[in-house]
């Protein structure tokens, strides 16, 4: 159990400290500063949220739904925030990138409205995912059972390393 627990936490406050990150960067004092502390967040944190969300696609969603079988509507919503955190990244990266090496260039109102938009919907999703999906699986399931779920995680992070994402 605290095998599992451990995992999860662990995960979450890494990407809470990569939202941390990307607000202090909105900050900065100037364009040039805010663009390379961005663009060093967005290059690291881009691979561990498509990794975070990978685990939950392939480990914790099947669990919750085997768990809860028909009453795990709920679930849907949490899931549709994946391809949320997904785009709204990803239209994040691509506004970073179109500078080239111009930095004052960039749209900077709409870079900050991004990257407002993307830590609003990644909280919101965590929030729930906590409520919804961490507490149920640790209430509904048996110790053993969460340490297999942990070492499922694993195993994806094991293949996401050799697919090289």
């Amino acid at each position: 159990m605290d095998e599992w627990q451990s995992q999860v936490s662990e995960e979450h406050e890494l990407l809470h400290a990569r939202v941390d990150a990307m607000r202090a960067a909105l900050g900065e004092e100037t364009p040039e500063k805010k663009f390379k502390t961005l663009c060093e967040i967005a290059r690291i944190l881009g691979p561990d949220l498509e990794l975070h969300l990978k685990k939950e696609e392939e480990v914790l969603f099947p669990a919750l739904r085997w768990l809860a079988g028909k009453k795990a509507e709920g679930l849907d919503a949490i899931q549709n925030q994946h391809g949320q955190l997904r785009e709204s990244f990803q239209r994040l990266a691509t506004l970073l990138c179109q500078c080239g090496c111009a930095p004052a260039a960039l749209a900077w109102n709409e870079i900050e409205e991004r990257t407002r938009q993307f830590v609003r919907i990644l909280e919101e999703h965590e929030e729930k995912e906590r409520l919804l999906v961490l507490e149920v699986l640790e209430i509904g399931l048996q110790p053993d059972a969460l340490v297999r779920l942990a070492k499922e995680m694993q195993g994806i992070v094991w293949r996401f390393r050799e697919e090289g994402l």
